[in-house]
C-alpha cells in the first residue's frame, strides 16, 4: 500500500484517539495527561512547537499504521483538531507485525 488510507476503512473511536493523543503528547511536550483534554489549544502548552508535532505525529502513524498529513496536523492548532484530523483516516487491523494497533486495543 502506498500510506494512501482506503476510503472504506472504518474510522478511529474519537476516544480512543484522544487517549493516544493524551498519552503521546504529555511525553514529547511533558505536560502530565490530565491537563491535556480535547478543547486544549496550543497556547496551553509551552513546548507545543513544530518539531514536537512532527514528533508526534511519527509516533502516531507507527502506533495506528497509517500516515498522517504531516503538514495539516503540524498546522493544528487544538488537541480536537488533532483528534479530527486522526479519525479521518480510518484504522488498520493490524500493525506490521499483525498485532492488533494502540488504538484498537485500547479503544
Amino acid at each position: 500500500m502506498d500510506g494512501v488510507t482506503p476510503a472504506s476503512a472504518p474510522s478511529v473511536d474519537r476516544a480512543a484517539a484522544l487517549g493516544l493523543v493524551r498519552s503521546l503528547m504529555s511525553r514529547i511536550f511533558g505536560v502530565p495527561p490530565a491537563l491535556i483534554t480535547a478543547s486544549t489549544i496550543a497556547a496551553d502548552i509551552e513546548r507545543w512547537d513544530s518539531l514536537g508535532m512532527v514528533t508526534l505525529s511519527l509516533g502516531l502513524e507507527r502506533r495506528l499504521n497509517r500516515q498522517l498529513p504531516v503538514e495539516a496536523f503540524v498546522a493544528a492548532r487544538s488537541v480536537a483538531a488533532l483528534v479530527d484530523i486522526i479519525c479521518s483516516l480510518g484504522t488498520a487491523t493490524t500493525g506490521r507485525n499483525g498485532a492488533a494497533s494502540d488504538v484498537e486495543r485500547h479503544g
